[in-house]
């Protein structure tokens, strides 16, 4: 079975770091990844989460961008939760489970409002979550629902 890898992109926040670290350890996450980390999130949030990871025995990887951190895992699919226009796919968690059966699996989310550019959407599958068509609920409660739904359909024990 492959590996899931939570990918925080381009984030300021130290509060969505250390709650995308938080749900990374409740969901048993594989590999949590912080890229472009800027000001207060690079200062207080990657050590808060450094420690968080820690404890829960898994890995954290810190890069400068996404193309550094999908050059050094080189995973088989990188989905970029994002919304429309950018994605015009919805997420299909039995695909991703599918694929997850063989090789590791990213899932990149944006760390600001503004989402990913033009070059960053490049670089994997743009996907949106079907139910919320073009609203986005932000990266923690997104993080929240694919891990859930994932977990669900592969009936592991969450806690």
């Amino acid at each position: 079975m492959g590996k899931i890898i939570i990918v925080l992109h381009n984030v300021h926040n130290v509060y969505k770091i250390i709650e995308i670290a938080k749900l990374c350890d409740i969901f048993n996450v594989d590999l949590f990844v912080i890229s472009r980390a800027i000001g207060s999130a690079a200062q207080q949030g990657i050590p808060e989460a450094s420690k968080l990871i820690f404890k829960s025995n898994k890995m954290l990887l810190v890069v400068n961008d996404l193309k550094e951190a999908i050059d050094l895992i080189k995973p088989f699919k990188v989905y970029l939760l994002s919304v429309k226009p950018h994605a015009q796919v919805s997420l299909n968690i039995n695909n991703l489970l599918k694929e997850l059966d063989q090789e590791d699996i990213m899932i990149v989310l944006p760390g600001t409002d503004l989402g990913f550019s033009k070059n960053e959407l490049a670089l994997g599958e743009p996907v949106f979550l079907k139910f919320l068509i073009d609203k986005d609920p932000g990266p923690i409660a997104t993080a929240a629902i694919i891990l859930y739904e994932i977990k669900k359909e592969l009936k592991i024990n969450i806690t």
